[in-house]
């Protein structure tokens, strides 16, 4: 099985992910059977798997070993690489979108002509307005309309929401929305999960900060951070504090993992909280209030409407 990575490795469809953070040694394989570029450890343990189903051989290959054994030659041997493409493109069904010329284009920079490494792709397709069913696009409006309560400057903002989804840009903030509890907080965070897809966010909540183990699962490629379940009363310690300033800024996150060294960590993806209440930690000083901002959301409540 050492054989079959040593080769694994020479044959270059392992390469490395092209990043800013200090452990520039993220390994990428392309997946044949989801027709998909996928990163970490574990992919390549599933392909030695894979080959050994087939070749009817059995070694157990754990994605944690892999990495203890192999870190140091993926931080040292020379890669091909996969440059991290611009956040303004985006991995549709049927191509990359460039959202900022809005229009489909190449996976592969123009420049160089090196390889994008694109995130997961979204599950819905782009086409002009004039194809979307005109009834959606009121009933859009609609509620859009009543969640910014008319309000042209917060209908801009909420937008902007959106669009900061797609392009994982976090704005070095954190964002809270509070309001009462069943008034769409919560479908407006599910529409987020729509917009970047499945493989692309992670559910968070400030007070994950504290769980290494939850922090471990960071990675630069997810594009928004998703909370909807703050404990209110939680206060945030110095040690706190300073990883939150460090997660909302995108620098380096030192996060310890089980069984394996300790590494860092960025995210520069938007990262938004739900919150029914005003949470306490928030009363702790300047350095939380510059980092958030607080977005009052509406109050009017879809359950109990009869429009």
């Amino acid at each position: 099985m050492q054989l079959v990575l040593r080769i694994l490795l020479n044959s270059g469809e392992v390469r490395v992910l092209d990043q800013s953070s200090r452990d520039a040694c993220t390994p990428c394989m392309f997946n044949y059977d989801t027709q998909s570029l996928e990163i970490g450890y574990s992919t390549i343990a599933n392909h030695l798997t894979g080959l050994g189903n087939y070749y009817d051989f059995v070694y157990p290959v754990n994605e944690f070993d892999l990495e203890k054994a192999y870190i140091t030659e993926f931080r040292t041997r020379k890669f091909e690489v996969y440059e991290k493409a611009p956040n303004t493109l985006l991995n549709t069904q049927s191509g990359v979108y460039d959202l900022v010329k809005k229009k489909f284009t190449k996976s592969t920079n123009p420049k160089n002509g090196n390889e994008y490494y694109l995130n997961s792709p979204v599950r819905y397709d782009i086409v002009k307005l004039s194809k979307v069913n005109d009834k959606m696009l009121q009933v859009v409006k609609k509620v859009f309309d009543d969640w910014s309560q008319g309000d042209p400057m917060r209908l801009e903002f909420l937008k902007s929401l959106v669009l900061a989804a797609a392009m994982g840009e976090g704005f070095k903030k954190y964002i809270m929305i509070q309001g009462s509890g069943g008034n769409g907080k919560s479908t407006f965070l599910n529409l987020l999960r729509g917009v970047v897809g499945p493989n692309n966010y992670l559910p968070f909540n400030i007070q994950d900060l504290e769980n290494d183990a939850h922090l471990a699962m960071l990675s630069e490629e997810a594009k928004v951070l998703l909370g909807d379940d703050l404990e209110n009363r939680a206060v945030l310690s110095n040690n706190l504090l300073n990883r939150f300033k460090q997660l909302v800024t995108g620098n380096d996150l030192l996060v310890n993992r089980k069984f394996l060294t300790s590494v860092y960590l960025q995210m520069n993806g938007l990262k938004i909280q739900a919150t029914n209440d005003f949470p306490r930690f928030m009363e702790t000083g300047n350095m939380i209030l510059d980092r958030i901002i607080v977005y009052q959301w509406t109050d009017v409540n879809f359950r109990r409407s009869d429009d």
